[in-house]
C-alpha cells in the first residue's frame, strides 16, 4: 500500500465510522495522523500493550512487523567516560528510535579469567552511580550495564572486568531505526500487511481528536475482544 493509498483508506474508513457526520481532513492533516500512528504502532510492537510481556525478542509477530527497521550498528570506537572509573562512551546513530540490545567484548579476572561477548543490561542514567567503581565500592555484576544520554551510550563494567574491543571484536548495538516520514507519493518502510493497521490507529486517533462517541465504543469493543 502506498502512502497515497493509505490516505485514501483513511478517508474511507473515517467516513464510514462517522457516517459522514464529522468534518473531513485535508491530506496534510491525514499525514500527521498517519505518521503519529506509525510511531505508536512501532512503540506497541517494541514494548507491547501497556509495556506488558512477552518481551520483543520472545514474540515473533512483533519482530516480523518491524523487521525492516531493525538495524545492527557495530563500532570499535570508544572514548573513556571521565565521570565513572570503568565506563566507556560510544556515539549512537542519529536514526536510533528504540534500543533492542547491546553486546560488548569483555575480559574478566574473577572468578576465572575469561574473554567473551556479553549482553549488556539497560539501566537508567540516574542509577549509574550504583555501578561505579570507587575506592569504597567494588561492585560485582556479570553483565555490563549501559545507559543512553543524548547521542551517546555509556557502557559500565564491574571491578573485575575489562574491555576488549578492536576491529575483530566490535561492540554491537541492535536498534529500531526511525522510519521514513510518510509523505504524499511516498512509501511506508514497514511490511505491507501492517499498513491497514496503521490506518486504523490513525482513524481512531482522529475520532478521538474530534471527540466522536463512536471512538469510545470502538475502544470498548476492542478491549472486549482481547479479553475473550
Amino acid at each position: 500500500m502506498t502512502v497515497n493509498e493509505m490516505i485514501t483508506s483513511f478517508s474511507q474508513y473515517y467516513d464510514k465510522m462517522t457516517n459522514l457526520a464529522a468534518p473531513g481532513y485535508e491530506d496534510s492533516e491525514i499525514l500527521l495522523f498517519l505518521n503519529n500512528a506509525q510511531d505508536n504502532f512501532i512503540k506497541a510492537r517494541t514494548f507491547g500493550d501497556n509495556f506488558q510481556p512477552p518481551a520483543f525478542e520472545d514474540n515473533q509477530k512483533r519482530v516480523s512487523d518491524v523487521r525492516p527497521l531493525v538495524t545492527v550498528f557495530k563500532t570499535e570506537s570508544f572514548t573513556d567516560d571521565d565521570s565513572y572509573a570503568k565506563a566507556r562512551i560510544l556515539s549512537i546513530p542519529a536514526a536510533l528510535m528504540f534500543v533492542l540490545s547491546m553486546t560488548a567484548k569483555v575480559t574478566r579476572t574473577e572468578p576465572v579469567a575469561t574473554s567473551a561477548y556479553a549482553g549488556c543490561d539497560f539501566i537508567r542514567r540516574e542509577d549509574a552511580v550504583k555501578f561505579d567503581v570507587t575506592a569504597l565500592n567494588k561492585p560485582f555484576f556479570l553483565r555490563p550495564k549501559f545507559f543512553i544520554e543524548g547521542s551517546n551510550a555509556t557502557i559500565m563494567v564491574d571491578a573485575y572486568t575489562g574491555y576488549y574491543c578492536d576491529t575483530s571484536y566490535p561492540c554491537e548495538l541492535t536498534y529500531i531505526k526511525i522510519p521514513t516520514t510518510l509523505i504524499a507519493g511516498g512509501l511506508c518502510d514497514l511490511e505491507a500487511y501492517t499498513h491497514q493497521e496503521i490506518v486504523d490507529i490513525a482513524v481512531r486517533e482522529a475520532m478521538q481528536v474530534s471527540q466522536d462517541q463512536r471512538f469510545e465504543t470502538k475502544v470498548i469493543e476492542e478491549k472486549s475482544v482481547k479479553t475473550q
